[in-house]
């Protein structure tokens, strides 16, 4: 499915019809909160998924007006995407194939929220009158200059000002006239209110391939939670060299992952490089890029300040262009779509998906017990991390298989049971010791998921059932002592 690019405003809000109307088992239009802040017109989500509870991923472009190619990229690929599940098809990406199981996991096990278009007064403006617009079109009281960027605005250090502008004149950066004021940026809120199952957030930007991750404002540092912007007492000292913005080190682990690993999905379609960094060290306008009030630190930010769940938060740079040919567009969006799978791949839990088929309602307790023994105690050893990292880059894989192959699920299913189990036991604090009949269930279990997998599957199966046979009677400590000894 193609569309003349760019779109204007009206062809984007089509467009979402189409699918909605083309695709009704899967889809739904929905109109936003508010409407633009100038024009006041209605602004369109599109959801994609079989249900609307599933753990969703908000996508969100065309925040700044001038970068035009973003929310055509999105359309595409969520009509790619819909038509693969509908079709039951691959999804290709150039060389980069992905099997028909993987567009069947996507719909049925996430809820995609698209906004192509968050700021359609700014994109009318650029495309009638002023190619290099960023911002939206408000009317500045008190002024005749018009506008406010909208990426500047959410309520995320909006009052230490680092990088933006208070004067309603300047062309790219003027943050409004207080934290969450645009109708832009109050969408989005809206969205990660109303709908508190998302959990990630990618807002889609040109240019300079960057995937990016939070924090904005300075670098990242995982030891003193108090050094934070949560803290009133680092008010106005943020732009020390000495000040670094707190994440907990499995937040900052998991943003730095996903990104990489999208950085490499853009890589394998035609070679092109995305540097994975966090914001505040894009150094395409010098060697760092101190950012606030953004979409995706607001995003993440929200749960530290008691406002829902945690939302990971990413941003991707396309491009080298704000506004490049249909040729290069197409191009982009083939490569930047091959990371847009990855990005969904690695916001979905394959375990959380295997728990809630074996436990049903009860999925949530069997899986809060895995994730606390996989913090405190893989976690804190190389041979744990590496289990971890295998099982990130590979789950997704082995789910599929999983789900494909019925006496290959029942098997998991049951010694996963197990499994689970005997975690929710030793995490209270019983001394347990595995079961050698487990051990070999499992064991069979990843001899015969290896033999439909990947090369790379092959390898990260194999090289964990050297290390599981050292659980065979053990208790989980003792396990994970043997296995490091054999690795």
């Amino acid at each position: 499915m193609t569309y003349p690019y760019p779109l204007d405003a009206n062809g984007i809000d089509a467009v979402i019809q189409m699918l909605a109307t083309d695709y009704p088992a899967i889809t739904r239009r929905f109109e936003l909160a508010f409407p633009s802040h100038d024009l006041g017109r209605p602004i369109y989500a599109l959801r994609v998924g079989r249900r609307e509870d599933r753990h969703g991923v908000l996508f969100l472009g065309g925040l700044h007006a001038r970068e035009l190619v973003n929310p055509d990229l999105l359309l595409a690929f969520a009509a790619q995407l819909c038509d693969a599940y509908t079709r039951r098809t691959e999804m290709r990406f150039g060389p980069v194939v992905h099997p028909r199981a993987i567009a069947q996991l996507i719909v049925e096990s996430l809820t995609l929220f698209f906004v192509p278009l968050v700021n359609p007064d700014g994109r009318i403006w650029v495309q009638t009158a002023d190619a290099g617009w960023r911002k939206n079109r408000r009317v500045n009281s008190g002024s005749s200059c018009r506008g406010a960027d909208v990426n500047r605005n959410f309520d995320f250090l909006w009052a230490e000002g680092i990088a933006t502008s208070t004067n309603p004149c300047d062309y790219q950066v003027y943050r409004g006239p207080s934290p969450g004021s645009e109708n832009e940026s109050k969408n989005v809120r809206w969205l990660l209110d109303e709908f508190p199952n998302i959990g990630c957030l990618l807002d889609v930007h040109s240019y300079s391939q960057y995937v990016l991750y939070p924090w904005g404002d300075a670098p990242n540092q995982t030891t003193d939670p108090s050094m934070s912007f949560q803290n009133p007492a680092w008010d106005g000292m943020r732009r020390d060299p000495g000040y670094g913005e707190y994440m907990p080190p499995r937040d900052q682990r998991r943003h730095r992952r996903t990104a990489e690993a999208v950085a490499n999905a853009i890589r394998a379609v035609r070679g092109t490089v995305y540097e994975p960094t966090q914001t505040y060290f894009m150094d395409v306008f010098g060697p760092t890029y101190p950012t606030s009030a953004t979409a995706n630190d607001y995003a993440y930010s929200r749960h530290l300040m008691g406002a829902g769940s945690k939302v990971l938060g990413f941003a991707i740079e396309t491009g080298t262009l704000f506004q490049p040919t249909a040729e290069v567009a197409a191009e982009w969006t083939t490569e930047v779509s091959s990371g847009l799978v990855t990005f969904l791949l690695r916001c979905l839990c394959p375990l959380d998906e295997l728990l809630e088929e074996i436990f049903g309602a009860d999925w949530s307790t069997a899986a809060s017990a895995l994730r606390e023994v996989r913090d405190e105690r893989l976690l804190t050893t190389a041979v744990g991390t590496r289990w971890v990292d295998l099982f990130e880059e590979h789950g997704v894989e082995a789910l599929a298989i999983i789900r494909g192959d019925d006496e290959l699920r029942a098997t998991v299913a049951e010694a996963l049971a197990d499994v689970a189990r005997s975690v929710i036991a030793f995490r209270e604090g019983k001394r347990v010791r595995i079961d050698p009949g487990l051990v070999r269930r499992l064991d069979a279990a990843a001899a015969r998921l290896a033999k439909q997998g990947s090369p790379s599957l092959k390898a990260a199966i194999k090289e964990a059932r050297v290390a599981l046979r050292n659980f065979a009677g053990a208790t989980i400590p003792q396990g994970l002592r043997g296995a490091r000894r054999s690795s």
